[in-house]
């Protein structure tokens, strides 16, 4: 099995900046507007808190409400929590943000599923994408 690693950035063109925020401030846009930013540094990186902060500037200019999940608190139990609870908060008409930073990867497999030794033992192909969240960290009492 074959892991690949594979950044995807979505940044709108500054063309195209017009246009959202012209439907994000319409009267037909969204009741309300949520964001989870996610910062993960794992691995001593440096970036993802400041792009999580400058993200929550962007989206606060736009009116969204941001919840941030960063630094030692973005562990997976975390994650997850804010994640179901900005679901269960959101309506049908809601704008819905959630922003990442941070490791992240691709595992996939073109041959099909993986078997319990490792191999792809299936016709049909599968892919994951995953979040590298922080490792929660145990102490001795």
């Amino acid at each position: 099995m074959s892991a690949t690693l594979e950044l995807v950035c979505a940044i709108p063109k500054l063309s195209e900046m017009n246009s959202f925020q012209r439907s994000m401030n319409s009267p037909m846009s969204a009741a309300r507007k949520r964001a989870l930013l996610i910062g993960s540094p794992f691995g001593d990186l440096r970036g993802p808190l400041n792009d999580a902060e400058l993200m929550a500037t962007v989206l606060e200019a736009q009116g969204f409400e941001n919840v941030k999940c960063c630094d030692t608190q973005a562990i997976n139990e975390n994650i997850q929590a804010k994640w179901i609870h900005l679901i269960n908060q959101s309506n049908a008409g809601d704008a819905v943000v959630i922003y990442y930073s941070g490791h992240g990867g691709i595992a996939d497999c073109g041959q099909g599923t993986l078997a319990g030794n490792g191999e792809c033992n299936d016709t049909r192909p599968w892919r994951y994408q995953f979040i590298v969240p922080m490792k929660r960290r145990y102490t001795n009492l």
